[in-house]
């Protein structure tokens, strides 16, 4: 302020500034402030506080403005040239018209404020009509002011939030009410940093999955959600702080400060934070599977998924998984399916699991359900019992299997009871009771169990089809060596005949160079020429043809020996050995030519294939202690 005196003179001619300070401006068309050169915070507040104290105040007042430069009410904005238009003049509060103004009542400690309005006089002093005589008082009707109003209740303690209209309202019907005059703004409340889902996927949907048109009530649409590399999942909406508020004293009240969101501390392994132009994002590293963490609020992104709720209709439905690793914890309930790569799973298994050729790891028990890995691998660890388990082309190892159908190329089973067991490679501690066919098999005690014995077949080639085919080679080579033959001998018959015999010697010697003709000699040569030629164009044509036939002969020598190289290899490593074997145990060949079909069998009848009885010649033991034997090809298949 420009002096502490304050405003002495305010009915001053308009345009005369003095006294005030430099951004309070008087001009003929009102009084202007101007924000932008007040030098220190609430200038305009101390302003007004010395203005009506010392007995002056604003006519024709802008409240709304008023409020505003006093409490600032609104954001920031332009301020006009010549700054903002409050009043229309500063004048004199008298003393008398003060006096007509009562206290306030404040409500609950400022909230609210209420003014008793009744009629309003001023006692006016007349002087004596005689000399001597004492001045008369009397009172004269009046009425309120609302700029006066303002200025008396400012003296007052209420400051803000005056309803202007109210008063107004009051002053015009002159009569006693009581009357709210002015209500607190209270505070705005702050905005929390807010978090904004990027991607529709970040939560899971246990809701049925859509198949053709068709709900699937056994499956969810996203169990466990999926995401993609440099995928954006969050956008932080930063905090905004709240507006303050006023009691009518004009105390502040300042809202609760805003909760802000740490991004950082959400980001977990396979996720980073990035600034970008739309603002604050948690993006995932690389493809993966969302991992929300138990007493945290991080997010990760991981390849593989541990779970520990188990598999059931109720809660996961059936799962198709493309994550590479997949462990599951709880148990896999009967009729359920879990679909994926490599899983793992830690309690027992009831119901379906299919790998696509990775690894199926069941740490417990698979019990009635069954286990697929197509170029893969299964392994159960502890009893596997009225299942099927598959892996075509990959590997299976068991520790005990009961009443179980086993197919894949290499196999390997602890303890096997009543089982049905189709594979290359077949090695088991223990067989009771089981039906074992196998290129290779290898049994260390083999017996019965419940009447049923153990038939071990080894599967053989079929060379019917091998040998029809080396009779068919075989014969075409016959057939095209005579027909060489043939054309050999036909060029034997030519180059033997005395005059051409001649003739052939004659010419080799000319193309050597060894004998030069004469003009005579070269006439008579041409004569001779020309006599042999129908026998040179004869056997040129038998040469070529020969050549020929020997070059299709060569062809199909080489087939006959790719198709013995062929069936040599097949026959490769077709071994039975069982150390120990009961009575009731049966040793046999089988031929190998079903052996695609059966793999797509049911176990009963499969179990009905791998029982037949090979005929007499094919058995290799029937009870003997104990058996080695080594197949070895058919002479004639070779020779």
């Amino acid at each position: 302020m420009a002096s502490d005196e304050g405003p002495k003179n305010a009915s001053a001619a308009k345009g005369e500034n003095s006294g005030f300070p430099t951004f309070i401006r008087r001009v003929a068309e009102g009084v202007f402030v101007d924000p932008s050169k007040m030098t220190v915070e609430n200038a305009f507040r101390v302003f007004v506080e010395r203005l009506f104290s010392q007995g002056a105040r604003f006519s024709g007042l802008d409240y709304a403005k008023f409020q505003t430069l006093l409490f600032a009410l609104e954001p920031s904005q332009a301020i006009p040239f010549g700054g903002i238009k409050v009043a229309q003049e500063i004048v004199v509060f008298p003393v008398q018209r003060q006096a007509l103004y009562k206290s306030i009542k404040l409500i609950d400690g400022g909230r609210a404020a209420e003014y008793l309005f009744e009629p309003a006089f001023l006692e006016l002093s007349d002087p004596g009509r005689l000399p001597g005589e004492a001045a008369r008082t009397r009172l004269e009707a009046t009425q309120l002011d609302i700029d006066e109003f303002i200025a008396a209740m400012w003296l007052k303690s209420l400051c803000f939030g005056i309803d202007v209209a109210a008063v107004s309202r009051a002053i015009a019907a002159g009569k006693v009410e009581r009357v709210t005059v002015a209500t607190e703004r209270a505070p705005t409340p702050a905005q929390d940093a807010t978090l904004h889902e990027e991607w529709s996927g970040l939560h899971r949907d246990d809701s049925p999955l859509i198949r053709d048109g068709m709900a699937d009530l056994r499956s969810h649409k996203n169990r466990f959600p999926q995401i993609r590399a440099a995928q954006r999942m969050l956008k932080k909406i930063p905090a905004q702080p709240g507006v303050p508020g006023f009691k009518v004293t004009g105390q502040r009240v300042d809202p609760e400060p805003p909760k802000d969101i740490d991004l950082k501390a959400m980001s977990g392994p396979g996720t980073r934070i990035e600034n970008l132009a739309g603002g604050e994002f948690l993006i995932s590293v690389w493809d993966g599977f969302l991992v929300f963490n138990p007493g945290s609020t991080q997010i990760s992104v991981t390849e593989k998924i541990d779970d520990a709720g188990g598999v059931s209709a109720k809660t996961t439905g059936n799962l198709r998984l493309s994550v590479d690793e997949f462990v599951e914890r709880g148990e896999v309930q009967e009729g359920c399916s879990v679909e994926g790569r490599h899983m793992k799973f830690m309690a027992a298994v009831y119901g379906s699991v299919v790998s696509h050729a990775g690894r199926i790891d069941i740490l417990d028990s698979l019990s009635g359900g069954s286990a697929s890995s197509p170029g893969g691998s299964v392994s159960v660890s502890k009893r596997a019992s009225n299942a099927r388990i598959e892996a075509p082309g990959g590997s299976i190892q068991i520790k005990l299997a009961e009443n179980c159908t086993v197919i894949g190329e290499k196999v390997t089973i602890g303890h096997a009871v009543n089982c049905d067991i189709l594979a290359d490679s077949v090695r088991i501690e223990t067989a009771l009771g089981c039906s074992v066919a196998a290129r290779s098999i290898e049994i260390v005690s083999a017996g019965a169990k419940n009447e049923r014995q153990t038939i071990a077949s080894v599967l053989i080639q079929n060379t019917a089809s091998f040998l029809r085919s080396i009779a068919a080679l075989n014969k075409q080579i016959t057939e095209l060596r005579a027909l060489a033959d043939s054309s050999g001998a036909e060029i034997d018959g030519i180059e033997r005949e005395p005059e051409f015999a001649k003739f052939k010697a004659l010419g080799e010697m000319l193309r050597q160079g060894s004998v030069k003709f004469t003009p005579a000699q070269e006439q008579s040569y041409r004569v001779v020429r020309t006599k042999h030629a129908p026998a040179v164009r004869s056997l040129e044509k038998l040469t070529e043809e020969c050549d020929k036939l020997l070059k299709v002969i060569d062809v199909k020598q080489q087939e006959v020996l790719a198709l013995v190289q062929e069936q040599t290899r097949l026959a490769a490593g077709r071994r039975l050995r069982i150390h120990a074997m009961s009575e009731e145990t049966l040793a046999q060949q089988l031929s190998d030519e079903n052996q695609g079909v059966w793999s797509k069998l049911a176990r009963n009848e499969l179990a009905r294939a791998l029982s037949a009885f090979a005929g007499p010649a094919l058995r290799i033991a029937s009870y003997q202690g104990g058996v080695d034997w080594t197949y070895e090809l058919d002479p004639l298949v070779i020779a």
